[in-house]
């Protein structure tokens, strides 16, 4: 029988794995740092996203728009131009570059459903982590990013001009376009108060000079304010009653004249024409009137219906049309008039009043038209210089609760944070078990070749005796057949 002992067992390979034991952990050691620095300098930029999800809330942004009405979509925020105005902000992000930023930003829209089966949507950008150089500087500009539309509409704000349309008020040179530039004024300041509290709420706002008062407060004021002038007594909102233009009043005749002009020979051209139609169905008429007089026709004909009605129809035009010019003829003469005279059959310009019977004149006023100009540019004027004051105020609360308003909230109360790569703890743990293998290896194979010689030692030493223990036993057999024979 023939024995023989060859491989290894796992104990043997486990002690030649640790026999080297400084050889061990100096290869441990050595590697796991170089892996840890691999890992973290090298590998993690390469896959380590910085993220940042977030929601707008009261700013026109949310609307797609800035203040001014200048259009923004969310997507700008990765765009080139915003990149390069946030390197552009601060020295710190000099070394940053926005091609490479550019290239590697991405935004998206995150729909995350809630236990009530709704949906909370908010944004995310995300810009992979080496293209901002390190963690923090990446944490820095990515907020800037995000905050920078916020810090543009701001400027928006403190730039905008409420006074645009009010300021036209010092040119008009009609009374309707006075009055309009103050009405649009008055409806912005409206419009804004109300913006205003649907925004920030209904605020107990002090102001620079220390009133305190309720958004609402101030806006119930100014309304209260404004309905007091009555300004319909001088003109109504269609302009087509009021004093001004029952006086006749213009507010700028060098600029009007022709059009009032026009407009009364447009008139005249009308009542001609009315006129005329109804000198061609007088006849008719007359012969239709005449019939039912001497009760020769009882039940009118339709073509005789037509006639009467078309009768009264332009008699009703040709009344209207004669008022008109009259209201017309006033607005002209009143450039160089000095009065206009208020009776019983209306108002009448001096050629119009010097007309009537002298019975008639006695139940007509005098009116002086430069007190009637004068009482209304005082009220305009005053008028303006309240809104201008309303105005600046409702942009100095816009501006303040402005700048202390939070437009940005964040998903996490880790602002910006990471994904991709490996953690600095999974970095290490990963780096030692690698260094702790080839470290293992590495005393393998150092204490292998003594083992393997001293393993064949062993081997070849019971190769020997087993050797020696067969020829002992031939020889044992030997001797015992020789045995056998000399007792035979």
């Amino acid at each position: 029988m023939e024995e023989r002992e060859e491989g290894m067992s796992l104990g043997e390979i486990l002690s030649l794995m640790f026999k080297k034991k400084l050889v061990l952990l100096i290869i441990t050691l050595a590697v796991a740092v170089v892996g840890i620095i691999g890992i973290l300098a090298i590998y993690n930029p390469m896959k380590k996203n910085l993220y940042v999800d977030f929601r707008y809330d009261k700013t026109s942004l949310t609307s797609n728009s800035y203040s001014d009405g200048q259009p923004f979509r969310m997507e700008d925020l990765v765009s080139k131009e915003n990149i390069e105005a946030v390197i552009a902000s601060d020295e710190k992000y000099s070394v940053l570059n926005a091609d490479d930023i550019y290239a590697n930003a991405k935004y998206e829209v995150v729909l995350e459903k809630q236990d009530d089966e709704s949906y909370k949507s908010y944004y995310k950008i995300s810009i992979l982590a080496k293209r901002l150089k390190n963690t923090e500087l990446g944490k820095d500009f990515l907020e800037d990013l995000i905050n920078n539309p916020i810090k543009d509409d701001a400027k928006i704000i403190a730039e905008l001009d409420y006074k645009q349309q009010l300021e036209k008020y010092k040119t008009a040179k009609t009374y309707s376009d006075a009055f309009g530039y103050l009405n649009s004024a008055y409806a912005l300041i409206q419009s804004e108060y109300n913006k205003l509290i649907s925004t920030y709420g209904d605020v107990n706002f002090k102001d620079k000079n220390n009133n305190q008062q309720f958004l609402s407060s101030r806006l119930l004021d100014i309304q209260v304010y404004y309905k007091d002038q009555n300004l319909s007594t001088y003109l109504t909102g269609d302009s087509s009653s009021g004093l001004v233009v029952d006086y006749g009043l213009v507010l700028d005749y060098s600029f009007s004249r022709q059009s009032i002009q026009n407009e009364l020979n447009e008139t005249n051209d009308r009542l001609d024409l009315v006129n005329n139609q109804l000198t061609s169905i007088e006849e008719q008429y007359n012969a239709i009137y005449a019939a039912i007089l001497d009760k020769q026709a009882t039940i009118l004909s339709a073509d005789a219906q037509s006639v009467i009605q078309k009768k009264s129809d332009l008699s009703d035009q040709k009344i209207q049309l004669e008022k008109s010019k009259e209201k017309i003829e006033l607005r002209l003469e009143n450039e160089t008039n000095t009065y206009v005279y208020v009776g019983i059959g209306g108002i009448k310009s001096e050629t119009q009043y010097n007309a009537l019977p002298d019975a008639d004149k006695a139940q007509y006023s005098q009116v002086s038209l430069a007190s009637q100009k004068a009482e209304i540019k005082t009220k305009l004027d005053n008028l303006y210089t309240y809104l201008s004051a309303q105005l600046d105020l409702v942009k100095q609360i816009r501006v303040d609760l402005d700048s202390e308003a939070t437009y940005v909230y964040y998903q996490s109360n880790e602002v910006v944070r990471s994904t991709g790569g490996l953690n600095t703890i999974l970095a290490v743990i990963l780096s030692v078990l690698v260094g702790l293998v080839i470290g293992c290896i590495t005393s393998f194979a150092l204490c292998y070749g003594d083992f393997k010689a001293k393993k064949e030692k062993e081997l070849a030493e019971k190769e020997h005796e087993r050797m020696m223990k067969q020829i002992s036993y031939q020889k044992m057999l030997k001797s015992s057949d020789s045995e056998d024979k000399e007792v035979e």
